[in-house]
């Protein structure tokens, strides 16, 4: 008897609630604060043109979002890399940001990018083929619709 495989797809990353995302966004950038505090209070002043960011360990991040978001892990993972991803598309495509975030509000994210984030399906980065990029076009369309 032949056994015929299903097609393997790569597994997708649930939509998440869009509050938290803009949460996550919240502790991880408080997060950002503190270890930024922590590096400069033991960096020595004189070398602060060899300035390097502060790198945030990630199992410590996915701790303090389980802990504070009260998240079972699956959930906390996919607020992660949606979180990540969002970070990267702003990054990577900065005409997006007059769109995604409200300028009265000090930058903040405002609902339509905080939905996006949440329910846009995450694509496989094209070099790792990890889950974690938005579709460029289809994030702005989001961003216009609304």
């Amino acid at each position: 008897m032949n056994y015929i495989s299903p097609r393997w797809e790569r597994p997708r990353i649930p939509p998440v609630d869009p509050a938290l995302i803009g949460s996550a966004l919240f502790l991880v950038s408080e997060y950002a604060a503190e270890r930024e505090a922590e590096e400069s209070a033991i960096r020595d002043p004189e070398e602060e043109e060899d300035f390097e960011p502060v790198a945030l360990e990630t199992r410590a991040v996915l701790d303090r979002l389980s802990d504070e978001l009260g998240t079972e892990p699956k959930t906390t993972i996919a607020v992660y890399i949606r979180l990540v991803a969002f970070l990267r598309l702003l990054a990577s495509a900065p005409h997006l940001g007059p769109l995604a975030t409200e300028p009265e509000s000090g930058g903040a994210p405002n609902a339509a990018a905080l939905e996006a984030a949440a329910s846009l399906d995450v694509l496989a980065d094209p070099e790792s083929g990890v889950p974690g990029i938005f579709d460029e076009a289809e994030f702005e369309a989001a961003l216009e619709a609304d």
